[in-house]
C-alpha cells in the first residue's frame, strides 16, 4: 500500500487556518483483480464509499518515494472507466479550501485530460479539477508520480463547499493508454480570523557545517493567543515540533516573531501551529526551504564496467537505502546503505547512463550520475 493524500490546504497568505484530518483511503492488497464496488479490502470500507467501473489490482506497485507497493485502482483503456469516492463524515460541515493529492501511474504531462478528475457536491453536476505534479523536487516520477489539484472555498463559481458534501471522480477518456491511482488521505483547512501578515524564511549558509534557517512572522491581530509551535517536515505530511515561541496574546497591533532552526535538513517544510489559551489550534501556510549541504554520496569513478566505487559520509549511522535508476526512471538495484567506502556491482546493467540515489532515514535525498560502459 502507498501513502498518497487528499489534502484540503491553506488558501491565503494573510490568514491562519484550522486543520483536521478525515480517514485516508488505502487500497490494501487484493489477491485478484476485483471491481471497486465489490472489493472489501479498503481501509475505510463502511465509512467512505467507493464506486465505479474500474478494477482494484495488486500489480504495478509504486516505486515513488511515498509508496511501498500494494493494491491500486486500475483504469483500462476503455473510455468511460471511472472511480468515485464519497461519503466523507457529516461532521465536516464548514467551508474549506480543498486540494487532492494522489498517486498516478503512466501520467502524461502533454495531455493531463486523458484521466479526467472531477468533483461534485450533489452527485449530479461535476466540475473538472486540473492537476499537476506535487512537489516534483521532492517526489520524482519513477514512474509513479504524486499529483495535486485544488481550489479555495472563495473561488469564483464554486461557492462555499463543505467537505461532507464532496465526491471525487476519476474518468478514463483515452482509448490507448491505461492508468492507475492509489491511496487518498483527506484533510481540510477552515479559515479563521487570525491575521498573519507574513511568514518568511532566511537561510544562512556561510559554511558546510554551520547552516541555519531563520523563520520570521508578523501578526496584525491576536485574540486569546497562547503560543506558536514551530513545526518542520521533510515530506510535507508528517510534521514534528522543533520549538515554541510565546505570543503577545491579545491585541490589534503588529507583532513580530522569529525562530532559528539550527539543525535544518536538506529539504525542509515549515509551518506555524498557533495555539489558543483554550487549547484550540490553527496552522499557517507551509514554507518550502532547501538548504545546500555537502553531498554525502561521493563517486570515485563516473564511468565504470564492473564495480561502482563510492563512499557514503552520512550524518547518521543508519542511512536508509541506495537505489540505482536509469534515465527513464526504472529502478534496477535497491539495497540498504551503509557509511564508508564500498563497491557496488553493476556488471549486470546494460551500457548507458544511470544515477544512484541515497535516501537517508531523516528524509534527505542525494544523487550522483554515472555511466555503465
Amino acid at each position: 500500500m502507498k501513502k498518497f493524500f487528499l489534502l484540503f490546504i491553506f488558501c491565503s497568505l494573510t490568514l491562519a487556518a484550522y486543520n483536521q484530518a478525515a480517514p485516508n483511503e488505502t487500497v490494501g492488497n487484493p489477491t485478484a483483480p476485483t471491481s471497486v464496488t465489490s472489493y472489501k479490502g479498503w481501509k475505510n470500507q463502511g465509512l467512505l464509499t467507493f464506486s465505479g467501473t474500474a478494477e482494484v489490482q495488486n500489480t504495478q506497485p509504486s516505486d515513488n518515494r511515498l509508496g511501498s507497493g500494494g493494491g491500486n485502482v486500475f483504469f483500462t483503456n476503455a473510455p468511460g472507466t471511472n472511480f468515485e469516492i464519497s461519503g466523507f463524515p457529516s461532521t465536516i460541515d464548514k467551508p474549506a479550501s480543498i486540494a487532492i493529492v494522489f498517486g498516478m501511474y503512466n501520467y502524461d504531462t502533454a495531455n493531463l485530460s486523458e484521466l479526467l478528475l472531477e468533483y461534485s457536491t450533489d452527485g449530479i453536476n461535476y466540475r473538472r479539477l486540473k492537476y499537476e505534479r506535487y512537489l516534483p523536487q521532492l517526489y520524482p516520477a519513477t514512474p509513479w508520480a504524486a499529483m495535486e489539484a485544488g481550489f479555495k472555498n472563495t473561488d469564483t463559481g464554486r461557492g462555499s463547499i463543505s467537505p461532507k458534501d464532496l465526491r471525487f471522480r476519476f474518468t478514463q477518456t483515452s482509448a490507448t493508454k491505461q492508468f492507475r491511482i492509489d491511496d487518498i488521505f483527506l484533510s481540510y483547512v477552515f479559515l479563521l480570523p487570525i491575521k498573519l501578515q507574513q511568514f518568511t524564511s532566511t537561510t544562512n549558509e556561510n559554511s558546510l557545517t554551520n547552516k541555519t534557517v531563520q523563520l520570521t512572522w508578523q501578526t496584525v491581530s491576536e485574540s486569546n493567543n497562547d503560543y506558536f509551535d514551530v513545526e518542520r517536515s521533510t515530506d510535507g505530511i508528517s510534521f514534528l515540533s522543533i520549538g515554541k515561541v510565546k505570543s503577545v496574546g491579545t491585541g490589534s497591533t503588529t507583532n513580530t516573531y522569529s525562530f532559528t532552526d539550527n539543525n535544518p535538513n536538506y529539504i525542509n517544510q515549515y509551518r506555524l501551529k498557533q495555539v489558543d489559551m483554550d487549547g484550540k489550534s490553527s496552522y499557517s501556510k507551509i514554507l518550502f526551504v532547501k538548504v545546500s549541504k555537502a553531498n554525502p554520496l561521493v563517486l570515485f569513478e563516473n564511468a565504470v564496467r564492473g564495480n561502482l566505487p563510492l563512499q557514503v559520509n552520512a550524518e547518521q549511522t543508519n542511512i536508509g537505502s541506495l537505489t540505482i535508476f536509469d534515465f527513464s526512471g526504472r529502478e534496477h538495484l535497491h539495497f540498504k546503505g551503509k557509511n564508508g567506502s564500498q563497491n557496488i556491482n553493476v556488471s549486470g546493467l546494460s551500457s548507458g547512463k544511470y544515477f544512484i540515489r541515497l535516501n537517508t532515514n531523516d528524509g534527505q535525498v542525494y544523487s550522483q550520475q554515472f555511466i555503465k560502459q
